[in-house]
């Protein structure tokens, strides 16, 4: 009796196919997780470098930003006007007592002199008899001057017409007038005089 092998080789040829398309679907399945997995990877490392880019731009515009900013501040300060700042006279301020005395600045030119001498000349021609008063205290007057001979400075007669003597002023008496009484009871003659800042001397002449 001859067996029949055909039904037991067909079963062993389906299930050796089967085991062959498993084996092929099982690899296939593991360059998509591959390929799945290194997609990932790639778009989490170029996410990272955009992030780091845009934390580096933000860096920089900060900066700008600041020195920008310092910019404008110092060349605000730096700014002056020199002609909003107010002149003062240091005289009158040592005088009122504003600026102490070991404050007070002063110039190389200047002799720190509280005096200064006054040479006086007078000659009247052929008026040969008058007496001189020059004081310090004087009004104006309409009919002429009004003059307080407490504060004369000097006083004296001329001689044969001519008066001429030096007398010694303090910095402060800088006008002065001279009163010339006549002995014919006439109205004394007055001569104002002012100090001369451009003058290395000073000097009262009358002619």
């Amino acid at each position: 009796m001859m067996m029949n092998y055909y039904p037991y080789m067909k079963c062993i040829f389906i299930s050796i196919l089967f085991l062959s398309l498993v084996a092929c679907g099982g690899g296939g399945g593991d360059d998509s997780s591959s390929s799945d997995d290194t997609s990932s990877s790639t778009t989490a490392s170029s996410a990272s470098t955009t992030g780091d880019s845009i934390a580096d731009d933000s860096t920089t515009d900060d900066s700008t930003t600041d020195d920008s900013t310092t910019d404008d501040s110092t060349t605000d300060d730096s700014t002056v006007d020199d002609s909003t700042v107010p002149k003062v006279d240091q005289q009158e301020l040592l005088a009122s007592g504003t600026i102490p005395l070991e404050d007070l600045v002063v110039g190389a030119d200047n002799t720190l002199s509280s005096e200064y001498s006054l040479f006086v000349g007078i000659q009247l021609g052929d008026i040969r008899r008058a007496y001189v008063s020059i004081c310090e205290k004087f009004n104006a007057i309409d009919s002429g001057y009004r003059v307080d001979y407490d504060s004369c400075v000097l006083r004296g007669p001329l001689n044969e017409g001519v008066f001429a003597s030096d007398v010694l002023l303090g910095s402060a008496q800088r006008k002065l007038i001279v009163a010339i009484w006549l002995y014919d009871g006439s109205r004394p003659i007055y001569y104002v005089w002012n100090y001369d800042d451009n003058a290395d001397s000073q000097s009262l002449m009358i002619n």
